[in-house]
């Protein structure tokens, strides 16, 4: 059993913490890993390794992550508004570019772009080396052109992607997508794509 996410922790909630569980600081806004409770207050671990003693309503329960940093999420609310994190969704495919949690979708529709898992998004500590951008051979003008398009012209539902014309694209961005792939992912991909080749 976990505390409610989102809510002032109670000292209740505090008993049901365990190390490692993930906390938000709302007066700051970092994201805290639980250490142990201290007497006085939560004892917590933020990313950098300091430790810091926090009073129990000023935090807040993100999630129980598992051994490699990810919260399953069963649908409904976003668990973690404001933050910038990664999302794993049903058919695996990761996203970890550290996009905002409040634009994404997180109730579930029985599909392939259910978020199942998410975590805080953590930048690579080492600066990757500076190369060449590759070319991925996508015309991202027409691309988002149809997505924008399908979320006025929806005619299997609101917002989902019907156009034939999307196989033309469908290789060179990820042969994962379908012809019911969500207007908001196709969006969210190819700003990722312009990230790669240097335009974003």
């Amino acid at each position: 059993m976990t505390p409610a996410p989102n809510t002032a922790l109670t000292a209740g909630d505090v008993e049901l913490l365990r190390e490692g569980d993930l906390l938000r600081h709302k007066p700051t806004g970092w994201v805290l890993r639980f250490l142990r409770y201290g007497g006085i207050g939560v004892v917590c671990e933020r990313d950098n390794g300091r430790e810091h003693t926090c009073l129990r309503g000023n935090l807040t329960f993100l999630g129980r992550p598992d051994q490699e940093g990810w919260i399953a999420h069963q649908g409904g609310e976003n668990p973690a508004p404001g933050l910038c994190i990664d999302v794993r969704f049903r058919d695996g495919i990761v996203f970890d570019y550290g996009d905002p949690a409040d634009g994404i979708r997180w109730e579930h529709l029985g599909d392939d772009g259910d978020i199942t898992h998410w975590r805080p998004h953590a930048p690579s500590q080492a600066p990757a080396a500076p190369s060449p951008a590759p070319s991925l051979g996508v015309d991202l003008g027409e691309l988002r052109r149809l997505a924008e398009v399908a979320v006025s012209v929806d005619p299997i539902g609101p917002g989902w992607y019907t156009y034939a014309d999307l196989s033309r694209w469908m290789e060179p961005c990820d042969a994962r997508l379908t012809e019911k792939t969500s207007p908001a992912v196709i969006l969210s991909l190819i700003s990722h794509i312009e990230k790669l080749e240097g335009r974003g």
